[in-house]
Parts: structure tokens; sequence; C-alpha cells
């Protein structure tokens, strides 16, 4: 089960996951307490009921926000399976202590007993981090199973095409200063990838894997090379692949890779560049 756990996994850093989540737990909580009127909310009525509920959910919201737009950029290293449910139940955690504190501050009068703060935090971790943790695993499976099955299609593609690269067609990689530009053939360039305010070509001279560092950035060479050359393409943001050299495509839940021929590096496929490399792929 760990070996699971220790998965790449990546829902964590989709934009779109984290937008939807905050609101959708929000607009929930609010929803369950309002109908169903748990920790005492049956007592009270009006504009003081929805004074508590909507302090519940704001608190919550602020919570929830903090952590996935600011600080799991700061403390989440590796994006992991386990790492998700993790941090999702460190989340909950903490929206379950403010909910405690703003309840004992309503019905209470501030008097807080370490028992009830215990249980009342526990009814409701469990209630929400049991849904939510099927739900992550859920979606975990359903996007493993879906990039196997892409990339399985695509390999098949991949392995009926008989790529020859034109040999007398050559390819030029500038450098900013104009004086180490790098002129090759446009079937010898591999890949590109940035390092730091240099790029690094590398590229088979003689059948043999070299690279050379240029002074430019991978934008300003995207720009040079990729409307030229079809096969050129950008698939990450430190990456310009050959995509008529793919060998093949692997995909998992944290994403898509792709192997070249003749290099062991696989390069991950941005989600930004995926349908472009598919396409073409594809073709």
């Amino acid at each position: 089960m760990m070996r699971y756990f220790n998965k790449p996994y990546d829902l964590l850093q989709i934009p779109k996951f984290k937008f939807f989540y905050t609101i959708g737990v929000a607009i929930f909580c609010f929803m369950f307490l309002y109908t169903f009127e748990p920790f005492g909310l049956y007592n009270v009525s009006g504009l003081f009921k929805l004074k508590i509920i909507s302090s519940y959910v704001i608190s919550g919201f602020i919570i929830t926000a903090i952590h996935l737009f600011w600080l799991q950029n700061i403390i989440i290293k590796r994006f992991t399976l386990g790492n998700t449910i993790l941090w999702i139940s460190w989340i909950t955690l903490l929206t379950s202590i403010s909910s405690s504190v703003i309840n004992d501050l309503a019905f209470n009068k501030g008097h807080f007993s370490v028992l009830s703060i215990v249980i009342f935090i526990g009814i409701v971790f469990l209630i929400q981090i049991i849904p939510i943790s099927i739900i992550i695993l859920g979606h975990y499976i359903y996007l493993l199973k879906k990039r196997i099955k892409v990339t399985s299609q695509i390999n098949s593609t991949i392995s009926h095409k008989s790529f020859i690269g034109n040999s007398s067609e050559e390819i030029t990689i500038l450098a900013s200063n104009q004086r180490d530009n790098i002129t090759l053939n446009l079937s010898d360039l591999l890949y590109i990838t940035s390092a730091d305010n240099y790029i690094d070509v590398y590229y088979l001279e003689s059948k043999v894997l070299k690279h050379n560092l240029l002074r430019n950035t991978l934008n300003n060479i995207e720009k040079q090379i990729t409307k030229n050359y079809q096969s050129i393409k950008r698939c990450h943001k430190s990456f310009i692949v050959n995509i008529d050299l793919v060998k093949s495509v692997s995909g998992n839940a944290s994403g898509y890779k792709i192997e070249l021929k003749r290099v062991e590096l696989l390069i991950p496929i941005s989600r930004k560049y995926k349908d472009d490399i598919f396409k073409y792929l594809n073709s």
C-alpha cells in the first residue's frame, strides 16, 4: 500500500482543482450546516444562525485558500498520492479546530473544554476526510488508467511510423552573442533544456550523444526555431524537443513523459503543451 502512496501525483498543482475545491468545500459546508443544524445550531435561528454558519465557513475557506495557494508551494517538496492525502487531511484538521473554537465562543461563552474540542474535531474530521480520501483515490486510479490508455494509443502510432531524418536539412541554434552558434543536421538534434542564463543543446555527432552550452534563453530559442521546423516543439517550461525522435510516451498520475531515441532522460510534458504534442505524434 505504501508504494502507491509514494507514487507521483500532481492534483495539488492543478489550479482548477484548487479553485473548485476551495469554493466547493465552502458551499457544501454552508448547505450542510444550514440544513442539518449540527453542533447546537438547531437552538438558534435567523440572522444569528447565519452569522455562526458564516463564521464556520469563512474560517475554513481562509485556511484552505492559504494552504492550497501559498503554503503548499513552500512546504511540499514532492507531490505524491500520500502527500496529497496528508495535506488535505491537515487542512481538514485545522478547519475542524477553527470550527471548534467558533462553536465554544458562540455556545459556551468562550469556555473551552479539551474533551469537547477533541470530540468536536474528531467528528468533523471523520465526516470530511473519509469522502475526501475516497474521491482522491478514485481520481488517482481514473487518471492513471486514462493516461496509460492514451500513451498506449500514441505508442502504437509511433511504432508504425518509419521516420527517416532529412540529413541534408540543417538547423542553427543561435547564441545571444551570435558567435557561438551551433549548426547541425535537424535529424541529429535531440532536445534543448534551460540552464540558468544558458541553454544546453543535446545532439548526436557521429551517433555519439553530445551537448553544448550557449548563452541564451529557451523562450528566445522557441521563437527562433519552432515556427520554422514543425518537429521542434516546446513540451515543458524547461525543454524543447525534436518530436520526430520520440521513442515512446509514458504516463502516470503525475503526467506524461517523453522518451527520446538514444537518450535515457525522461522529458516531462506540461499540460500547456500536451495537446499540441499529442496531435503531432498521432498525425
